[in-house]
This record gives C-alpha cells, sequence and structure tokens, in this order.
C-alpha cells in the first residue's frame, strides 16, 4: 500500500500535490460558530442555542465570536428581571403602593428579581450615581441603566420601611420591586414546604442496617421474565485457573452464608 500510495504521487506535478493538499487542508476547516468538527445539522453544533461570553449574543462561542469590542458596562453578574412597559397590559401583574422618599409610587412585585427599579420619567430630578451592573430581561435582552441611587422605602399598611439601592432604567418600565425588599416589608411570604435540616451522623444511626456494609433482601420473590421462544442451551462447568481459584472457593463460601446463593447436588429444572 505505502508503493502505491508514492508511485500515486510521484506521477502528480508539484502544483497538483500543493492543490491537494490545500483542500484536504480547506477541508479540516472546524466550525465557525464552535471551533470544532461536527455534522452539517446546526442543531449538532456545541454553540446551538449556547450564549457567547463575550458579546452575549447566542449561537456562537466566545472564541469564534466576531465583535471588536466588549460593552464595558457588562459585569459578570446580571440579575434578570421581568419587567413591563407601561403601555402593556398585563392584568396577572402582581403590585402595590410603596412610599419611595415620601412619594407613593406603584411598584410591579417581582420574587424572581435580585434588584429594584425606577424608571427615570418617576424620579427626574435625582442624582444618580454610575453602575456597571447589566440586567436582563427574561428572553436575555439587556436594560440600558442610567445609574443607582439609594433611598428609603416604606410600606404604608404595616409603617415599615427600609434602605434600599434602587436601579434606574432608561425606558419606561413599571417601578420593580426585588425579593429583597419584598421581603422586608412584608409584601410577600415565603414558606418552606418539605425542607428537613438533619445532620448526617443522626441520619446514620437511625438507619443503622443500610450502611453496616452487609447486603440487604427484599421480602418478594424475584420474579425473571424469558423469552418461551428461545431454545434453551446447557453449558459445560469452565474449568478454572489454579491463580484464582482458592479466592474463587472463598468468594463461593461467602455468597452462600449470606444466603445470596445455595449449594445444589442434584440437576434442576
Amino acid at each position: 500500500a505505502a508503493d502505491k500510495k508514492a508511485e500515486a504521487l510521484r506521477t502528480h506535478s508539484t502544483e497538483e500535490i500543493h492543490r491537494i493538499n490545500a483542500e484536504y487542508t480547506q477541508n479540516l476547516k472546524g466550525c465557525s460558530f464552535c471551533g470544532r468538527h461536527h455534522g452539517a445539522l446546526k442543531e449538532q453544533c456545541p454553540a446551538w442555542k449556547r450564549r457567547c461570553a463575550k458579546c452575549g449574543k447566542a449561537n456562537h462561542f466566545a472564541n469564534c465570536c466576531n465583535s471588536t469590542s466588549i460593552d464595558s458596562n457588562r459585569s459578570s453578574y446580571s440579575p434578570t428581571i421581568s419587567a413591563v412597559k407601561m403601555e402593556e397590559k398585563h392584568p396577572g401583574v402582581r403590585s402595590a403602593e410603596i412610599e419611595l422618599d415620601g412619594k407613593k409610587i406603584n411598584f410591579q412585585l417581582d420574587s424572581g428579581a435580585g434588584v429594584s427599579l425606577v424608571p427615570r420619567s418617576c424620579i427626574p430630578t435625582v442624582p444618580l450615581s454610575a453602575t456597571n451592573l447589566t440586567l436582563r430581561m427574561w428572553n436575555w435582552t439587556a436594560v440600558k441603566l442610567a445609574g443607582k441611587f439609594t433611598a428609603t422605602l416604606r410600606n404604608p399598611a404595616n409603617g415599615k420601611q427600609i434602605q434600599q439601592v434602587i436601579f434606574v432604567v432608561e425606558e419606561d418600565f413599571l417601578s420593580l420591586l426585588g425579593v429583597e425588599a419584598i421581603e422586608a416589608l412584608d409584601l410577600v411570604t415565603f414558606h418552606c414546604i418539605n425542607a428537613i435540616t438533619t445532620e448526617l451522623s443522626h441520619i446514620c444511626k437511625k438507619y443503622q442496617g443500610v450502611f453496616d456494609g452487609s447486603l440487604g433482601s427484599f421480602p418478594d420473590i424475584c420474579k425473571l421474565s424469558i423469552d418461551p421462544t428461545v431454545r434453551p442451551i446447557v453449558l459445560h462447568m469452565r474449568r478454572l485457573s489454579f491463580a484464582i481459584r482458592d479466592s474463587f472457593e472463598k468468594e463461593i463460601s461467602r455468597l452462600e452464608n449470606l444466603g445470596v446463593i445455595r449449594r445444589v447436588e442434584v440437576p434442576t429444572d
């Protein structure tokens, strides 16, 4: 085979050999979205439905990203919010009237949001501090922030008040109250269901039979399903090598003493 390959190469000119090598190199080019080799279907690409760590866009990895710059405002921590725009009507949205520095504002309650925010139109004169935090909607769309400030939030229903960092957005979203403020103002009570905290030593002591290292047993009879159409065969006893004969006999005796197997002296069905 090697002689035939050498003969085939000698029959080609230098240009043809270079052309073949160039085509071979081109065929090995990786996927432009993940940089690897895979099938032709997009679903076979590891980057499919994944998000780039460099630009935040979908369906490609950072090593294949064509973005020339990275947004300086991006942060490794990007809280997700479920904000609703003012012109949109969502009857299922839960809200509460909260005082923000004495001003009554209707806040949307979002127990899944890690931050609280208000639109710039609600507080046009309040001075803001810069922030490098990136807020994202449930669909990963970035929300442009104007800044942040610290405000006093008060629940007029029970008189509770807290100091809270409020983020300000440029768009006209409904004011949103995050989970930290919701809990602190007693707007929503969270209940843990079926949550049990216990020590590992207590579990091991209570169920000693499970952790003593011995074999367990089930009280029911195990039923093996076989195919009646398959012809049964008889296999002769296999010979054991002398190197493992002693260890084999010890293991057989151990399993017999545990009741896993039993000795059979006569032929069985």
